[in-house]
């Protein structure tokens, strides 16, 4: 400590080595695991939505890094006491990432609902990424994305919560009322932020498409 010398009537400053324009979140997250396709600009962009809450997009930026801790993820970070290692919804195959969002034939009836409360048709890849980037990228309009993808996120978020809720709380897999709490927790989100959202929750049930012009 004695060598190290210290310059003297220069103001302090923050240095983000890895990056001479300097330090942001986005940059760290990308320096964390800059060997995953995940964290590229196209699911950044989807994650960092300005209608989603952070804890949501914590959440999501977690699951594309299959970092969520999942039975399989546990096992292999030496967890082996299990009593289970199956899918708490459909009981049919060990839970992973992808099996948990994205292959669950229950999680599947969830995204459709979703999907036909907007009037599209898809197909869920058995990729939990995937599913993220290809649904957030069905709508053609601008406003219709910013509305859709905090629904996609929203999803993603309650079937994880839901999960927690059958291993930690003993509740029931119930795709009619998640898909409810997805419309009324997205359509708070919207309404907190944009200021020219004057639609009503019964509109936006009924109406999204039109409802995401007015945001």
């Amino acid at each position: 400590m004695r060598n190290v010398h210290i310059p003297t009537g220069q103001l302090d400053h923050f240095i983000w080595r890895h990056c001479a324009s300097g330090y942001t979140t986005k940059k760290a997250y990308i320096f964390l695991d800059d060997s995953n396709p995940c964290l590229d600009d196209s699911y950044c962009k989807l994650i960092w939505n300005l209608y989603v809450p952070p804890k949501v997009s914590v959440l999501i930026w977690r699951l594309l890094l299959n970092r969520l801790p999942s039975k399989e993820n546990l096992i292999l970070r030496g967890i082996d006491d299990l009593s289970n290692t199956n899918c708490v919804f459909c009981g049919a195959q060990m839970e992973d990432v992808n099996h948990l969002f994205a292959k669950c034939k229950k999680v599947q009836l969830l995204w459709s609902k979703i999907c036909l409360w907007w009037g599209f048709s898809f197909v869920p890849p058995n990729n939990a990424s995937l599913l993220i980037l290809q649904l957030c990228s069905l709508p053609d309009s601008k406003k219709a994305r910013n509305c859709w993808i905090p629904i996609v996120l929203a999803t993603a978020w309650l079937i994880w919560y839901s999960r927690n809720g059958v291993i930690f709380k003993s509740m029931t897999w119930d795709e009619n009322n998640l898909a409810d709490l997805v419309q009324s927790k997205t359509f708070e989100w919207i309404k907190g932020i944009s200021t020219s959202a004057a639609f009503s929750f019964g509109d936006w049930c009924q109406f999204p498409m039109l409802c995401s012009k007015e945001t």
